[in-house]
């Protein structure tokens, strides 16, 4: 289990995806393996060896990222757990690529939510939550 965003390149001007066009496309960011050798500069330690699937180890943190197999690379999802410093990694992983963060848990685009960090607390008081459960079923 993850807390889940997605990184594109949606119009600045919107507040919420059901803003968008039913034919919106996101723009082109780069080919998988500028997208990969980017990350790289701004996350030294990423593994970038399975350009499909990289992966930040932060300090208190883990960010896997699912790029696929589309190229050019018009957007990603990254699969985030650990500690509230992930948020500032994803953060300068949407301003590295001129892109937007959309909160797959809150369902809103964190650079218009008043505290960015509520979804990922969120999901993580519910891992906490289900984990706690499992262990007191014998799961």
């Amino acid at each position: 289990m993850s807390w889940d965003v997605t990184i594109y390149r949606f119009p600045r001007d919107i507040e919420t995806v059901v803003q968008l066009a039913d034919d919106f496309k996101p723009p082109a960011i780069a080919p998988r393996a500028e997208v990969a050798q980017s990350l790289k500069r701004l996350f030294p330690d990423a593994d970038i060896s399975d350009l499909s699937w990289l992966v930040l180890n932060g300090q208190g943190y883990k960010i896997e990222i699912n790029m696929g197999r589309k190229e050019p690379c018009d957007g990603f999802t990254l699969h985030v757990r650990g500690s509230d410093r992930a948020l500032n990694a994803v953060t300068q992983i949407a301003l590295n690529f001129e892109a937007r963060a959309f909160d797959m848990t809150a369902c809103q685009f964190l650079d218009r939510m008043s505290n960015p960090a509520s979804g990922f607390q969120q999901w993580r008081k519910y891992t906490r939550r289900v984990s706690g459960a499992a262990q007191h079923t014998g799961a």
